[in-house]
């Protein structure tokens, strides 16, 4: 995969994974496309994935569904993924503190829940690798962060969150 801009890299995941009907990265903040992609003759238009991507940000902002609890906790959502009779919808926030949401939309027919996930996994990486590349021409260098191979909650609240829920999901 190129990394080029981020429509490149929304236009190498409709061509990559089999199946993807359409691939949106959003702002948070204002719920407008940052860059969006479709596949010609699929069951999207650049209309309704618009539309797909500014519900996403209702509901990663807390407008739909959200509880007070949730609110007055300070957690936020990190990822949804819905499912239709013909699509799969994968979304997810972009890490690293940005205020970008992923959006992938895939034809049920060829493609799987696991190989959805693997390349929004895939995007993220490379989102976050061209907001850093992005951000590293605006002020002085600073040296890359190297990632530990295994996250440490005490340095970040939301990992002990999540990792809470996920124990009380499986086990």
């Amino acid at each position: 995969m190129r990394l080029g801009s981020l429509q490149d890299l929304c236009e190498d995941i409709v061509a990559g994974v089999e199946g993807a009907l359409g691939c949106a990265l959003v702002d948070l903040t204002t719920g407008l496309p940052l860059t969006l992609k479709v596949r010609n003759g699929g069951l999207l238009d650049p209309g309704a994935m618009e539309l797909l991507a500014a519900t996403g940000v209702a509901y990663f902002n807390g407008g739909i569904g959200a509880s007070s609890a949730d609110a007055a906790s300070g957690e936020h959502i990190e990822e949804i993924q819905t499912t239709t009779d013909d699509a799969y919808f994968f979304m997810s926030r972009v890490p690293g503190g940005s205020q970008e949401l992923l959006v992938l939309v895939t034809d049920r027919k060829s493609t799987n829940l696991g190989l959805g996930w693997m390349s929004m996994r895939q995007a993220l990486g490379h989102i976050r690798t061209l907001n850093a590349d992005a951000g590293s021409d605006e002020g002085p260098s600073v040296p890359p962060r190297t990632q530990p191979t295994t996250p440490d909650p005490s340095g970040d609240p939301a990992f002990a969150v999540r990792s809470r829920n996920r124990r009380s999901i499986w086990g």
